[in-house]
């Protein structure tokens, strides 16, 4: 069971790091928890990582602005638009004398999180852990265990980078369910 759990936590662990999770999990951190940033400064900082992430996904990214990008990414229809909400709310902010209003900071705050839940359920479907589990042909292995230490890796390692209030209802519950990994 050692080498199973071990090489399927490395692949999710590989899978975290391809999304630089420990950026955005102190950009959350620092937002939401700590209070470092102001509302104006994680919207830039989320723009940018936004943005950067756009570039990686669309063809041809330097010909198109923003809203193009935004919308060629494949977003689920209600995160694309929130992120395009955002991105409204940016702009007025950078080219009009606007102040946030605390629904545009709960707006951004909210659409942050959906689309780190995005990358991060994205990309962790893509290796499967329930199917890496399922796929283990040994008898003498408990697919009950693996199943607890895979919730357990989760837990703790998203758990520890993100630290935000409603993390395990909000993010954490609902990951395992998309993931199919049973909650107990």
């Amino acid at each position: 069971m050692n080498e199973a759990i071990v090489d399927i936590k490395a692949k999710i662990q590989n899978a975290l790091e391809e999304i630089n999770i420990e950026e955005l999990g102190k950009l959350c951190r620092d937002f939401m928890t700590d209070k470092k940033l102001d509302a104006f400064k994680f919207l830039i900082r989320f723009y940018g990582i936004l943005e950067n992430y756009c570039n990686s996904v669309v063809l041809n990214f330097k010909e198109k602005d923003m809203h193009q990008k935004i919308k060629e990414s494949r977003f689920p229809q209600q995160l694309e638009d929130s992120l395009d909400e955002t991105r409204e709310t940016r702009n007025k902010i950078v080219h009009e004398s606007y102040d946030l209003t605390q629904y545009d900071v709960e707006q951004i705050k909210n659409t942050f999180l959906s689309f780190l839940y995005y990358l991060v359920s994205t990309k962790l479907m893509k290796i499967s852990p329930k199917e890496l589990i399922e796929k283990i042909e040994y008898e003498f292995i408990d697919k009950k265990g693996l199943f607890w230490e895979v919730r357990r890796f989760l837990h703790v390692n998203l758990g520890e980078i993100l630290k935000f209030q409603g993390y395990y209802e909000n993010f954490l519950f609902p990951l395992l369910e998309d993931l199919g990994i049973p909650k107990k």
